[in-house]
Parts: C-alpha cells; structure tokens; sequence
C-alpha cells in the first residue's frame, strides 16, 4: 500500500474536509442544542407565571365565593333570628290571651263558688 505523495495529499485533503464538516454539524447541533434549551427555560417562566397566575385567581375566586357565602349566612341567619322573635311574639301573645281567656273563667267559677256558699250559709 503504497500510496504516492499525491494520492496522500489528496486523501489528507478528503479527511479534513470530512473533520471541517463534522465540526460544521457539532457546531449547528451545539447552536440548536442552545436554542431549545433557552426556549424550555422560558417555557418554564412562562409556566410558573401562569401558575402563580392561576393560583392568585383561584385564591381571589376562593375569596369571593366565601364571601358570598359569608352573607348569605348572615342573611339567612338575620332571617332566623327575625322569624324567631316573631314567633316568640306570637307565642308569648297566645300564651297571655290563653291566660286572659282563663284567668276570667276562674274568677266566675271561683265567684259563683262564693255565691253557691253565701246562698248555703243563708240556708
């Protein structure tokens, strides 16, 4: 295999171009590599933004619906405590006609007692 001066060069040359070309494409893939990886890393920001984001908006939502819940339960419980007086009204009015309406027949009972024996004593 021996190979004259010329055909040595001109191999030499073939793998140099072959090495030039390999470095080309390590050189395009390391570029490449660089841009995907910046576009993750804004991915990633851009992720966590939308996190914080969503997380601030159910937060506030939790909020708000809380406090809906705050005031109805106010109002509900205003409600209560109206509807419970008003019935304590109308039980303590009923309770005092019903004593009213038997606090009269106990004095007519207990005064034609006193009538039945005032006429027995005369007897």
């Amino acid at each position: 295999m021996d190979f004259a001066p010329k055909e040595y060069e001109t191999q030499l040359q073939v793998y140099e171009a072959e090495v030039r070309n390999h470095i080309k494409v390590e050189q395009q893939l390391k570029l490449h590599i660089e841009v995907l990886t910046e576009k993750i890393d804004d991915l990633e920001k851009e992720r966590e933004k939308f996190k914080i984001i969503m997380q601030d908006g159910l937060r506030n939502q939790e909020l708000k619906l809380k406090g809906e819940a705050h005031k109805q339960l106010e109002s509900k419980q205003a409600e209560v405590d109206k509807l419970t007086k008003m019935l304590r009204q109308k039980h303590d009015q009923i309770a005092s006609q019903s004593a009213e309406r038997s606090f009269p027949a106990k004095q007519d009972h207990s005064t034609s007692q006193v009538k039945v024996v005032r006429v027995n004593n005369f007897i």
